[in-house]
């Protein structure tokens, strides 16, 4: 957007970055990693809990926070320079992490403090279906995407509802979790857009209600300033 090398070169390391993730070791790592296996699967059994938790957040096995960044990554890393490895990569990324046939009950996503963030991959998701169709690749991988989608969309109307309603649940019940409602808005924005008739105002409607649930709370929160909000609020509500 503005032309600075500097800016440019950052995406492109973190686009890299998210790459390498995808693509997993190389020949020359390849040995310090099998070596760190046996520790990993030693410290799981110690720290068990912990280990999950920040697998379930920052792994690229399943729709989380690692992978929905890694994603996103990946789609600015093609935009900036048409290289189709990015894209490749993006669509290998997510066949590993989320499917049309997934039980979506089986993965635990109401245990809000771990698996919230299942919401940045869907973000990214419908980012990816928005290039495909730019690109007009309307392919195997973009109604695969586009079932995707659906699918959780669906879920997420019977299951999904404001954080702060549950607080007993949360660890930190404050502002942040308002804020985070917004990607809630989003996913189902971008799933009416895609969506057949007979569902496109259910997901107008609940986008509407989880964006209001995010500005109304948000209003009356003391800690509405604080820099994490208003970052939240300044990267998401596009669609």
């Amino acid at each position: 957007m503005t032309g600075d090398e500097q800016s440019r070169e950052s995406v492109l390391a973190l686009a890299d970055f998210a790459a390498r993730g995808v693509e997993g070791p190389d020949t020359i790592t390849q040995n310090l990693f099998e070596m760190t296996r046996g520790a990993t699967k030693w410290l799981k059994k110690k720290l068990k809990r912990k280990l999950d938790a920040f697998s379930e957040a920052y792994g690229l096995d399943g729709p989380g926070r690692g992978s929905g960044n890694s994603l996103n990554a990946l789609i600015d890393g093609y935009m900036l320079t048409m290289d189709k490895q990015y894209l490749d990569l993006a669509q290998r990324l997510i066949n590993r992490c989320i499917s049309p046939h997934d039980d979506i009950d089986a993965r635990d996503l109401t245990n809000v403090e771990i698996k919230w963030s299942y919401t940045i991959f869907l973000q990214s998701l419908a980012r990816y279906m928005d290039l495909k169709v730019e690109l007009k690749e309307l392919d195997n991988h973009f109604w695969s995407a586009r079932a995707t989608l659906l699918h959780y969309a669906v879920w997420m109307k019977r299951n999904e509802y404001p954080y702060l309603e549950k607080p007993e649940i949360l660890e930190f019940p404050n502002e942040t979790w308002s804020a985070q409602e917004i990607r809630k808005a989003d996913v189902f924005a971008s799933a009416a857009k895609y969506a057949p008739s007979d569902l496109r105002n259910e997901f107008r409607e609940r986008a509407a209600f989880f964006f209001k649930s995010c500005i109304e709370q948000l209003k009356k929160s003391p800690e509405r300033q604080l820099t994490r909000p208003i970052v939240i609020l300044l990267t998401n509500g596009m669609p």
